[in-house]
């Protein structure tokens, strides 16, 4: 708790990109000791603290959510921060690469966990962007050209009156243009 304003600490899921960096930075350590001549204890000491940390955040995030009234709806809800949630699923399969050279059972139920758990967030995330249901802060130019479908006119060999839309707007239906 802060003792100037009193306010907790929030943890974020987003806290776990630290472990995605250092899990990969381990995992090319210990690739680099066994092509070169280098100790493995780096690498392996970069693993197990960074599978302390990981831990150590997944759980207090855990904890924040289920002790939070509102913790599950802002975290799950929230479309601004739900790219972030894809970050459980993925360091949880790098855990199961740093653990597997030392138990190979429990690293395959993390992987099977992580592969499932990335496979219904990306299910969830990408097909309320196919229903149209994406925030106006989340578009590209991309996807605000295909739902306005604007037409600007430009000169063409067909006459001065004539319109092109933009290639990355060559998808939209005549019928929806304005």
């Amino acid at each position: 708790m802060d003792m100037e304003t009193g306010v907790k600490p929030q943890a974020s899921v987003s806290t776990l990109s630290m472990t995605l960096g250092l899990f990969a930075l381990g995992i090319a350590w210990r690739n680099a000791a066994k092509m070169f001549s280098i100790p493995p204890a780096i690498g392996e000491t970069i693993l197990l603290l960074t599978g302390c940390l990981w831990l150590f955040l997944l759980s207090r995030y855990i904890h924040q959510i289920l002790s939070s009234s509102n913790g599950v709806s802002r975290e799950l809800l929230l479309q601004l921060q739900n790219p972030f949630l894809t970050l459980i699923p993925i360091t949880t399969g790098l855990a199961s690469v740093a653990l597997h050279p030392y138990a190979s059972l429990p690293a395959h139920i993390l992987l099977f966990i992580g592969v499932a758990g990335q496979l219904l967030f990306s299910s969830y995330h990408v097909s309320e962007q196919w229903h149209g249901n994406t925030p106006s802060e989340m578009e590209t130019p991309a996807c605000t050209c295909r739902r306005s479908a604007r037409t600007s006119p430009q000169p063409s060999r067909s006459g001065p009156s004539a319109t092109r839309t933009g290639a990355m707007c060559s998808s939209v239906p005549a019928s929806s243009r304005g």
